[in-house]
């Protein structure tokens, strides 16, 4: 599938908030909440990865930080692409969780949604 058709395919699939901007993948999700979806010859991958991947970001060796919180948005303005050393240590850092708090007004996020359940 072809990465216009692919992106085309996920927004179906989802809920846009305009509140937050989410776009939250509602098909079906893992048990710890994350979008999954199936691509074909009973292969499944993340919505998330799946939609980077279709707006050309590589993505090999890395994992992939939710800024909103929301562990089925796939929002690309949402995600940012880091190492699972970075992604652990944003986590735990209460500097990072302070820095979160001051960049959501520049994603259109105002709270807190990962209390919220998607799926």
């Amino acid at each position: 599938m072809i990465p216009t058709e692919m992106i085309e395919r996920i927004e179906a699939g989802s809920v846009y908030y305009t509140e937050s901007g989410c776009l939250e993948w509602i098909q079906g999700c893992t048990p710890a909440g994350y979008g999954l979806m199936w691509l074909g010859d009973r292969k499944q991958d993340y919505v998330h990865r799946v939609m980077l991947k279709a707006h050309g970001r590589d993505l090999d060796g890395l994992t992939v930080d939710h800024l909103c919180e929301r562990k089925a948005c796939s929002n690309p303005k949402h995600l940012d692409v880091v190492t699972r050393e970075e992604n652990t240590r944003r986590m735990r850092d209460k500097n990072w969780q302070a820095h979160l708090v001051t960049i959501r007004p520049s994603l259109g996020l105002y709270e807190r949604l990962a209390d919220r359940a998607a799926c």
